[in-house]
Order: structure tokens, then sequence, then C-alpha cells
């Protein structure tokens, strides 16, 4: 585990400051505690600080939130882990570890898993198991003796199991939530307060207890067989392996498993959907799902076309007229643009398969992914309120849908939960209709420039990446948001009329 004393010397002073405010209720106390560190943190340079700083601000709207409920403070909490964690992902982990002091990189990821494992403790609260699950594993993987977010882990995946639309699937979740229960058991005296034990016994008296009784501790406790490399050309196999390190395949046992087996987009919509439409959902969830592959592809060959013993053809005698030696044309960057546009749009798909099968009532070119969340909605003369709400209460992954949405914004005014939010839709919106140019390095400003905005490929490649992988995580939550509402309507034509 990493040096919690030097963490705990390292602590800025608003630490002690917020636990007295909290300890005395005083919200205004906190909300003010809240303004200073964001005012500081701005000042800050140094990148452990600013971690800590995020950190701090996190935990604080945490404890506002307990003594004044509100999504506004949800949304800045989850917003504020990730600033720090963005921190520790982007300039501390890719330093070389033998420029950097052991105890201050041993600092770092201590603040990164704390803010790893409350970042997944907030995203299940908005039922988003996917990327709570992830960030867990994050913390697990700098330690796995951190037992609180392996405890965390396994309380999540037992939870998650349940909602799974096959028997291998959720038996599948089980035996890792198992495991990862073992590992909290084994570290179980890094839990780091008495209530981390009530957890574990928790865990153990419900989800253990049931998962023994259902599937045996020997099946719990033995390795599951791991298939290794089918059956694939080697290009294949270096395509699939590629994705399968990002874990953007289709399908939710690729979350716990790296086995080639898994390297595969299965997930499909169950049986259960209207049969009235059967075919015409089928037909735009294949649609859905082969944009995101064609995407997805996409953004896998300009990754490919950077290799230098490739190269391309296609970026021979153009003939193009050349403006500065910074400009980048080339195909690699032309896929890039490709890639984020198709990924962007199958969103809109997504909202026009939630308006049908929901019965919202949008019509034309008013449906989209992000109108349907709206607080109002105008059909023709009339204003829906909220036609998502009576249907996120009873299903947890319409839930998950609309906290999806918010790192998926398209108005300043709406309260965001990633940094990278704005960036990917006005990135969107200048390929779309502004004059976006790919350079080398962004040049400075300069008041000559009348309509040009500059980007770099490595700032389309990132919010690439952050698109497919928000796509991926809305299409697995659509099939089970779908899975959950047929049991619903099943259920209510079973049980008897009441009169």
């Amino acid at each position: 585990m990493p040096n919690e004393k030097l963490a705990n010397n390292y602590c800025n002073r608003f630490t002690k400051l917020l636990d007295e405010y909290f300890a005395n209720q005083n919200v205004r106390g906190i909300k003010d505690c809240i303004l200073q560190a964001e005012k500081e943190t701005l000042l800050e340079s140094d990148p452990i600080s600013q971690m800590q700083f995020y950190y701090d601000i996190a935990l604080a709207y945490a404890n506002v939130r307990t003594l004044e409920p509100s999504d506004s403070h949800l949304e800045k909490e989850i917003l504020n882990y990730r600033k720090a964690i963005d921190i520790f992902e982007m300039e501390i982990s890719t330093s070389d570890e033998d420029v950097l002091d052991k105890d201050v990189y041993s600092l770092a990821q201590l603040i990164a898993m704390k803010s790893y494992c409350n970042l997944g403790n907030t995203l299940g609260e908005t039922n988003r198991y996917i990327v709570a699950i992830g960030s867990y594993y994050n913390a697990v993987c700098i330690s796995d003796a951190f037992s609180m977010a392996s405890l965390n882990l396994s309380s999540t995946l037992f939870q998650f199991a349940i909602f799974q639309i096959t028997p291998e699937a959720e038996q599948y979740f089980t035996h890792a939530a198992y495991h990862y229960f073992k590992l909290a058991e084994q570290y179980q005296v890094n839990l780091e307060s008495p209530g981390g034990l009530v957890g574990l016994e928790c865990v153990r008296q419900h989800w253990v207890k049931r998962a023994i009784d259902k599937y045996g501790k020997e099946f719990l406790n033995e390795e599951l067989q791991d298939f290794g490399k089918r059956d694939y050309s080697e290009k294949e196999y270096d395509y699939r392996s590629w994705l399968s390190g990002f874990r953007l395949f289709l399908n939710v046992e690729s979350e716990i498993f790296r086995s080639p087996d898994f390297w595969g987009d299965y997930i499909t919509l169950p049986d259960n959907v209207d049969p009235t439409f059967y075919h015409e959902y089928i037909g735009l969830f294949n649609q859905i799902k082969q944009e995101y592959i064609t995407s997805r592809y996409l953004w896998y060959i300009s990754s490919e076309l950077q290799k230098p013993e490739v190269g391309c053809y296609l970026d021979k005698d153009r003939n193009l007229a050349e403006v500065t030696s910074n400009d980048v044309f080339c195909m690699r960057e032309s896929l890039l643009r490709q890639s984020l546009k198709m990924a962007a749009s199958t969103f809109d798909r997504i909202g026009f398969f939630l308006n049908w099968y929901f019965s919202i009532g949008l019509q034309g070119n008013k449906i989209g992914f992000k109108q349907i969340w709206k607080d109002t909605i105008r059909k023709g003369q009339n204003d829906i309120p909220n036609p998502m709400k009576e249907y996120r209460a009873d299903n947890p992954f319409l839930e998950a849908l609309f906290w999806l949405q918010k790192d998926f914004v398209e108005d300043n005014a709406v309260s965001l939960t990633s940094d990278a939010a704005n960036r990917i839709v006005k990135m969107r919106n200048d390929m779309e209709h502004n004059c976006l140019r790919t350079v080398k390095r962004t040049p400075k400003s300069d008041s000559r420039i009348k309509f040009t905005v500059y980007t770099t490929e490595g700032q389309i490649e990132q919010n690439v990446f952050n698109t497919l992988k928000l796509l991926r995580e809305a299409i697995l939550y659509l099939v089970l948001a779908v899975n959950v509402k047929a049991l619903q309507d099943q259920e209510r034509r079973i049980l008897p009329s009441e009169h």
C-alpha cells in the first residue's frame, strides 16, 4: 500500500476544516471552503497538490450532498474525482518513474486509488455499473491490498450479475465478484473504518451466501478456463487483442475477462422484446451496433497508419497546396474525423430507439439522444414534462443512460460530469459547421485568423476514444434497459387483474 503517513502530512489545510464543518452540519461553511479551494487549485502548479485539492473538493460535495441532497452536488462530486484522476493518468503515471521521487509517486498513487474508489461509489449511485466496475478495478490494479476498492468492486459485481440477460453472464460476474470478495477478506486489516468491516460482513451474509447456495464453493473457488488464442489470422488477432485492451467489445463479460473467448460483439436484444414490432427493433439495433463497430474500426485503422512501416499510398500524389509545414492532411487524420462523426451521430439513433420503445412521442427531427432527457419536451403545441422520469424510477439502466448523457453535453448551461464533454461536442460541431484544421502544433492566438479553428491529431484521437467508450456503454445499457422493461411487461401480463 502507498505511504498513508506521508499522505496525511501532505494534505492541504482544507481537509481538517471540511471535517470540522461537516461534523457541525455547517453547509454554508463547506460551500465557502469549496469556493476557496477551487480558486487556489487554479493557482497551484504542483500536480500532487492539485490532485489533493480536487479530491478534497469532491469529498466536500459528498458531504454537502449528505446534508442537502441534490443531483447538482453529485455531478460536481463526479467531476472533481475525475479531475484528480486525469492528473494522475495524464501527468504522473505516464512519467518516467526514475525521474519521480519514490515517496511522491507513492502519494500520487494513494490519492488516485481513493479517487478511483470514491468515483466508483458515486457512479454506482447513478447505476452506471460498467464505469463503476472499471473505476474500482483501476484502484485494485494500483494495489490489490486496497481492500475497500476490492470490497466495493465485489459488491457491485454481485449486484450487476442479477441483471444479466443470460445465465452464463450472471455466472461469470458472480464468479468474479466472489474472487474480489476473497481479496478484500485477505486484506481486511486495511479497511479504513469500522464501517468497512461492517460492509465486508454484509456482503458475506447477503451476496456471498446467495452465490454459494446457487453455484457452490467448488465452482466459485476454481479458476475459470482460459480458452487461449482462437483460430484467428495474425492480422485479426492483433485487431481483436487491441480492442480487448481498451475494453471496446460489445459484451459485458469483457469488463472482467480478457480471454479471446470474449473478443466479440455478442450482445443483442433479448427475445422478449415487443413481439408486434420485433423485426423493426432488431433492425434498428443492428444498425446501431454496426455503426459502432465501423467507427471503432476506423479508429483502429487510423492507429495502424501511424506505424512507420505501414504508410498510406492514398497520401501520395494529391497535389495539395502547401499553406504551412505545420498542417496535417492525411488519411489517418481523415479516418479519425469520420470515426468521431459516426460514433457521435449513433447516439441519436439510440435516442430514436428509446423514443419509440418507451413511447415518448417525439416525431421527426426533434428526436435525439439529448432531447429525450430534457425536463420538458415540446410535442406539437403541448409540453410534455420530463417524459422519461417515470420510466427511470423503475429501470436502473434508463437511470444509467440519463447520467451518461451528462458526459455528452450539448448545452453549456447543463451541469457536466466530465471535462471531456464540452471538448467532444465542440469538436464535432467544428467538424460539421466550421473550418476545423489539424496541425502538428496549435498556433498562438492571432487576430488575423478569421474563421479557422485549430486542433491536433492527438486531440481528435482522444475525443474519438472517449466517444467510443461512451457509445459502447450506452449500447450495453440500452440492451439491459430493454430487458428490464420486457420483464416488467411480462410480469404485468401474468399478474391477475385487480377488481
